[in-house]
């Protein structure tokens, strides 16, 4: 013992080396599963083709084919005719004139076929115009789009959902096929990834 009155100093105890780990709704066994944007920022955006409302479409052409440097929103959605989804792009329709103005065009991107986006354009508008479905007529094939004021993909393969990595695991459809989630991509007129949203099937925006 020494005179000082120094005590000896605890021992030092172990700590448990804990990884974070993001938490789905059931405690983390959905996060797994759940959507992970492959582009990242800063990240050019990929080069496809697509079946649209608007025809088919090479996407990097879209991105540049008013010969304008132009912006570019990139959008998804679960599934049309659903409440949520439809009120999103009834809203977002709304916005094209101004977002032209800005020099922002848009793409949205589901896993339904062309037809059901022909028929769910109906609905849409209809919130849009505030009158009720039945009222407003449908667009034809290759009419839906430019009433909407965007090109809807109908990636009824998800393949581009998947290379997007915009696909939710955790939320099916009636055959067991992963919905999209509620993704955004901010492009710019170089076309790289500038911003990102990315909300659950499950959640509105």
């Amino acid at each position: 013992m020494g005179c000082n009155g120094s005590k000896a100093a605890a021992p030092k105890q172990e700590v448990e080396d804990v990884q974070p780990r993001m938490l789905g709704r059931e405690g983390g066994a959905e996060a797994k599963a759940a959507a992970e944007f492959r582009v990242k920022l800063g990240q050019a955006l990929p080069d496809f083709e697509c079946e649209t409302t608007e025809g088919r479409l090479r996407f990097h052409e879209y991105l540049g084919r008013e010969g304008l440097p132009a912006w570019t929103v990139l959008f998804s959605h679960p599934k049309n005719f659903t409440p949520v989804s439809a009120t999103e792009l009834a809203a977002i329709s709304g916005l094209v004139g101004r977002l032209g103005e800005l020099g922002v065009k848009l793409i949205g991107l589901s896993c339904d076929p062309l037809s059901s986006h022909a028929e769910w354009a109906k609905d849409v508008l209809a919130l849009k115009q505030g009158a009720p479905p039945e009222d407003t007529a449908a667009p034809g094939a290759g009419e839906q789009g430019a009433a909407l004021g965007f090109p809807m993909i109908a990636d009824e393969k998800r393949e581009i959902a998947a290379l997007l990595g915009v696909l939710d695991q955790s939320e099916k459809d009636s055959a067991g096929g992963a919905l999209p989630a509620r993704a955004l991509f901010v492009i710019g007129p170089d076309r790289t990834n500038r911003a990102t949203v990315l909300y659950p099937a499950s959640t509105g925006r």
